[in-house]
C-alpha cells in the first residue's frame, strides 16, 4: 500500500502545482491599467471628471496580502480586476457588460453580478459559434 501512495504522490503534487500555476497567471497578470477613455460607454455614464479619477484610483494600486495562520506574505500591488465586498464593483462590471449579448442564435449569455457565462450549444461536433462567443466575451469585444 505504501508503494501505491509513493507513486501517486508525485503525481498530484504536479497537478496541484500545475494548478497553482495557472491560477498564479489567471489572478496576478502583470499589466498596466486600461486608461478610461471619455468615448468608452462607461465614461458615458459617468457625471464627471473627478468621478472618472475615483473610479480609476479605486481599480487600481490596490495592496493584497494573503494571512494564512500567524504567516502573513509580503504585498504586491493589484492593477487588475475589481475590489471584492464592495457594492460599486458589481456596479461597474454590470455597466461595462450591459450591451454584451449573444450573436449567434444557439448562444446565449448569462450574466451574473460579477461573472458572465456563455452557454451554447454544440452540433455536429461544431464548436465555432460557441467559441466565437467565448472568445468574444474574454477579449470584450461584446463591450
Amino acid at each position: 500500500m505504501q508503494a501505491r501512495i509513493d507513486r501517486v504522490v508525485p503525481i498530484i503534487r504536479g497537478h496541484m502545482e500545475a494548478a497553482q500555476r495557472d491560477q498564479q497567471r489567471t489572478y496576478n497578470w502583470p499589466t498596466q491599467p486600461q486608461e478610461f477613455h471619455p468615448g468608452n460607454q462607461v465614461m458615458l455614464l459617468v457625471p464627471n471628471a473627478a468621478c472618472k479619477s475615483w473610479i480609476l484610483d479605486f481599480l487600481t494600486g490596490r495592496p493584497q496580502s494573503v494571512q494564512i495562520g500567524n504567516s502573513t506574505s509580503s504585498a504586491t500591488t493589484l492593477n487588475t480586476g475589481a475590489p471584492q465586498g464592495c457594492v460599486l464593483s458589481p456596479l461597474l462590471f454590470t455597466l461595462l457588460t450591459h450591451d454584451c449579448a449573444a450573436m449567434h442564435i444557439s448562444n446565449h449569455i448569462i450574466k451574473f453580478a460579477d461573472d458572465t457565462t456563455v452557454v451554447g450549444l454544440i452540433s455536429k461536433n461544431d464548436e465555432s459559434a460557441y467559441r466565437g462567443a467565448e472568445a468574444g466575451v474574454k477579449t470584450t469585444t461584446c463591450l
